[in-house]
């Protein structure tokens, strides 16, 4: 019974990627059916819970049936909380057992009528507190995902036309009418534009961060100047007399299909939506002149720094990581990164501490400085995360010097949890 609630849930979690699972995972009957047999195996000739080898039941669901199929690091984890949960001999103790669920307990019998009952009470709508999910993920996912779903059809419904091999002049400027009033309200703000600082043969003296955002907005002005050419060459042949190359004809196809060409593509993997991708590239160049300024004044890090603002932020990690490790005279490879909501809270091995602004939070809230679970099912999808500090500390250090639980959380670089 507890077998066939876990493979339900590890099914029914996939209706809600990716905050279910990062991806769409190919679970089966036939990994329920091998889960069964090992547990028969090995629970054949065992009577009681606590003698049943639970360390090895739980590696081979684990390990070579369930987990084979997980690729991402954080999924695997919530695969091992749910092994924990239902596969333990607390669970299947009586009268001591937790329940499998809110509304759902293992009946306390070997009679199969009592196990038929217990199904049968089930509520007849699956709620999302059943799969350990959020009250309000119907509304932040499905109906998004659903949504996406039906202007993607009729976008390609709109567009149908314009996939023959004959070039329509009027077709095109009507498609991507949208694309360009983006770019042209862009081109009025004097930052897009601005070449970025150079690092004037000071490279050597500068320290790791410093040295990254001058490099991040060389990465953006390159970003900016492939669009721009692109765009205006578009423009050209719409508008004006300019001729269409294969080029320029490959990249307006891919933006009357709704994708992001793909010159555009491999400088950066942003958004599928080309005008969302546009958008981002511009606030990010824009942004990032501010980060330059407060380099070149000295006081990068002692204001509030937007991680959204940048494009490489594991990048930026790593820098103040080895910032770090210069200043605290320790390997490099020793350091973990530490975050907490109240300054007091950092250890005092944080010899270098960034506050970070513009995080977002999903499947739960933040109240009073406490991570509450979300029990609305009209609460926003996403939840502001108040400022908090960053720093990277010895791994000794933070063992010894954190008296608070530390919960280890993932953070994505967006929403579709495809890059931690």
């Amino acid at each position: 019974f507890c077998l066939a609630w876990f493979h339900a849930i590890m099914q029914e979690r996939r209706t809600y990627v990716p905050q279910g699972w990062t991806k769409f995972y190919e679970f089966s009957s036939a990994d329920l059916r091998s889960g069964a047999d090992i547990i028969d195996e090995i629970t054949g000739n065992v009577s009681q819970a606590d003698r049943i080898p639970w360390r090895t039941l739980l590696g081979l669901l684990k390990n070579a049936i369930y987990g084979g199929r997980i690729d991402s690091e954080h999924d695997s984890k919530t695969l091992e909380v749910y092994l924990g949960k239902f596969f333990s001999a607390k669970q299947v103790s009586s009268p001591s057992r937790d329940k499998l669920a809110r509304v759902v307990t293992i009946p306390d019998s070997n009679d199969h009528k009592a196990f038929v009952r217990a199904i049968e009470e089930l509520p007849s709508r699956d709620t999302p507190d059943l799969f350990g999910l959020p009250a309000n993920i119907d509304l932040g996912l499905v109906v998004q995902k659903r949504t996406k779903e039906v202007l993607t059809s009729l976008r390609r419904l709109a567009i149908s036309t314009s996939l023959s091999n004959v070039f329509n002049k009027v077709l095109w400027r009507n498609q991507l009418r949208g694309v360009f009033a983006i770019w042209e309200k862009a081109t009025q703000n004097a930052l897009l534009f601005k070449e970025p600082a150079k690092m004037e043969g000071k490279g050597l003296e500068m320290g790791p961060v410093d040295s990254f955002v001058y490099q991040e907005m060389d990465r953006t002005w390159r970003l900016v100047s492939t669009l721009k050419k692109s765009l205006e060459d578009l423009d050209s042949v719409l508008y004006k007399t300019g001729i269409l190359t294969s080029q320029i004809e490959s990249d307006g196809k891919d933006l009357l299909q709704g994708k992001v060409p793909w010159q555009w593509a491999k400088l950066w993997w942003g958004p599928e939506e080309p005008k969302a991708w546009i958008r981002e590239v511009i606030m990010r160049k824009i942004a990032l002149h501010s980060w330059i300024e407060r380099a070149q004044g000295g006081n990068l890090l002692s204001t509030p720094l937007r991680l959204g603002d940048l494009f490489q932020i594991k990048v930026f990690l790593n820098s103040l990581r080895q910032q770090t490790a210069r200043l605290a005279k320790v390997p490099i490879g020793e350091l973990e990164l530490f975050c907490t909501l109240e300054k007091t809270s950092l250890p005092a091995s944080a010899v270098l501490q960034v506050e970070v602004t513009g995080l977002y939070i999903q499947g739960s809230c933040i109240t009073n400085g406490q991570l509450t679970p979300i029990r609305s099912t009209s609460s926003p999808s996403l939840s502001v995360v108040p400022n908090c500090r960053i720093a990277w500390i010895p791994a000794q250090n933070r063992k010894d010097e954190t008296k608070s639980p530390v919960l280890a959380l993932p953070m994505y670089f967006m929403g579709n949890r495809e890059e931690l």
